[in-house]
């Protein structure tokens, strides 16, 4: 197996970083080592997204008819890592863990409900050999485990929102 980019995928990962580099605010690091709310800099990421799709970049798997580029599962997968290695990303700073908590703990209530429920419409049986849905629990199971349950997100959401009210206090 080959894993070297095609001549096509190479060019594709250049002509992102050199937009990158010219695109990317200068004030950018700085902005988001300042840690300002989404709220704060709802402006600054907006007038960023609008230059992220006048630059052709904005859903980049999206048909060229549709402002996209059209790109292949590699070039979107190229596309997100230069946004990451560039810093990029529209969120982050103070709120970024917050937010992925939040998104966390919702996750992890539907996932671990959604099983519970199909165990239930198939009779109540542990293991439902028949269907898959003996899968899905243990799926959600082993990822309340791995990822932190809602219980913990709600622990770690509720630190975050008191730790940012005493260091705004400060």
């Amino acid at each position: 197996m080959d894993l070297n980019l095609t001549p096509q995928v190479a060019g594709f990962r250049d002509a992102v970083r050199a937009w990158l580099r010219a695109s990317i605010p200068p004030d950018w690091d700085e902005r988001q080592l300042l840690g300002e709310s989404m709220e704060t800099g709802f402006d600054y990421l907006r007038a960023w997204q609008r230059k992220v799709y006048e630059g052709g970049w904005a859903g980049v798997s999206w048909p060229k008819e549709y402002g996209g580029r059209g790109a292949s599962l590699m070039e979107q997968v190229i596309f997100t890592e230069e946004m990451a290695r560039a810093g990029a990303g529209t969120a982050g700073g103070a709120d970024a863990p917050l937010a992925v908590s939040i998104a966390k703990m919702y996750a992890s209530d539907a996932y671990c409900e959604a099983g519970n429920k199909g165990i239930q419409v198939h009779g109540g049986m542990g293991f439902t050999w028949e269907y898959d849905i003996h899968l899905c629990y243990k799926r959600a199971k082993a990822s309340e485990i791995a990822f932190g349950d809602a219980n913990y997100h709600r622990e770690r959401i509720a630190r975050l929102v008191i730790d940012g009210c005493e260091g705004g206090a400060e």
